[in-house]
């Protein structure tokens, strides 16, 4: 509402004391509308850079707790991979300790060898195409990598060493080029203790998976209870309070419109004495 002093010291007064009043009535409206305490830097200098310093350290911890369901996810995974290992392997040892029997002929050790060498070469492709967006997690090409668990450069946990490598060589349980006529009852009983020995090697695997996804769940606790912390003494801050402001709005708009109406009245003035002067 625009109105104009046409004259005098008090309608300047007057009209400085409406655009004040309208000035403070747009602000309450501005606080309501947004949510936010101050609509400017000006408002609040101080407060309005330490809720901005707020805001910076509960993006990155969000972004560090996205980075821990990432690799919880990456790590449950691997589990289900050894988990599929070990359960081939169990079944490679039932077989190996029937070759070990002495009771079969060739042809039976033969029957017996394919299918060992058939679930061989099913964990030898299991641990060549196993990967997560990319990362190699049976191969040994991940056994350096970090997860990055926080927003301080220093906030991370190396979990390579549970990515082992898993193909049937580094495991130890390679036949090769064994055939039934070669593989004797001796040599399947050697080749339980190798098949022991992998079957340990992947459950310490797993162990060390499950420690670190006990310590990533509760890391994820920690940043959540921090951001909740963080972003409930950003809202002290900066949010603005509902009531107060609202109380604040209908008084501006009270004042702004009883100091319309003196304005306009004010502004009459010089005219209604003209008339008087001119009777």
């Amino acid at each position: 509402m625009s109105i104009y002093v046409k004259s005098g010291s008090a309608l300047t007064y007057l009209q400085s004391i409406l655009n004040g009043n309208t000035n403070s009535y747009q602000k309450t409206l501005d606080q309501l509308s947004s949510g936010n305490k101050y609509t400017s830097v000006g408002d609040n200098p101080i407060d309005v850079c330490e809720s901005a310093r707020l805001q910076v350290r509960i993006d990155s911890n969000a972004t560090a707790s996205a980075n821990v369901n990432v690799g919880q996810n990456m790590l449950s995974m691997t589990e289900g991979y050894h988990s599929t290992i070990i359960s081939n392997i169990e079944r490679i040892r039932d077989l190996s300790v029937q070759a070990a029997n002495g009771t079969y002929a060739s042809d039976s050790i033969g029957a017996i060898l394919t299918e060992i060498k058939g679930r061989l070469d099913y964990i030898d492709k299991i641990s060549s195409s196993a990967n997560f967006t990319g990362v190699g997690l049976l191969d040994g090409s991940s056994s350096s990598i970090f997860l990055q668990i926080g927003p301080a450069s220093d906030s991370t946990m190396k979990v390579g060493e549970s990515l082992i490598d898993t193909h049937t060589a580094a495991l130890g349980i390679d036949l090769g080029s064994v055939t039934a006529d070669t593989w004797t009852g001796a040599d399947a009983q050697a080749y339980l203790d190798h098949l022991d020995t992998a079957t340990n090697t992947l459950t310490n695997a797993d162990a060390k998976i499950g420690g670190y996804m006990n310590r990533l769940d509760s890391v994820s606790q920690s940043l959540t209870t921090m951001n909740d912390n963080l972003t409930e003494t950003k809202s002290t801050i900066t949010d603005t309070e509902t009531a107060e402001t609202t109380a604040d709005m209908v008084k501006y708009q009270i004042l702004q419109q009883a100091s319309a109406s003196i304005l306009v009245q004010a502004n009459q003035i010089p005219s209604m004495a003209l008339e008087l002067l001119k009777r």
